[in-house]
């Protein structure tokens, strides 16, 4: 996946001073072709989610206004609400085990 312009700046001076990658762009995951679009909407995504004694999921609403907000109907929008449902449920489950 293409690096963010801030994340090439980030790896450009680490190569430059010899240090090593923040955790966070070392560790970044590799993405299919095409999941970008998911993995970037979640992350958009994850701002809108309450959160008080714990997080909780991210509000059926704000996927929705995503989902028209990039025009997506039929299977399109019922495969985007289905990934971001579970990629929500694993990142709720994974920051319970955290806390």
């Amino acid at each position: 996946m293409e690096q963010a312009p801030h994340e090439k700046k980030i790896i450009e001076q680490c190569k430059r001073q010899n240090r090593p990658l923040p955790k966070k762009i070392a560790n970044a995951p590799d993405l299919l072709i095409g999941s970008e679009f998911y993995y970037s909407a979640f992350n958009s995504l994850n701002t809108c989610r309450p959160v008080s004694m714990g997080i909780g999921p991210i509000p059926w609403t704000a996927i929705n206004d995503y989902a028209i907000r990039y025009k997506l109907i039929g299977t399109a929008a019922d495969d985007f609400f289905d990934i971001m449902n579970l990629v929500d449920e694993e990142f709720v489950n994974w920051q319970s085990t955290k806390a």
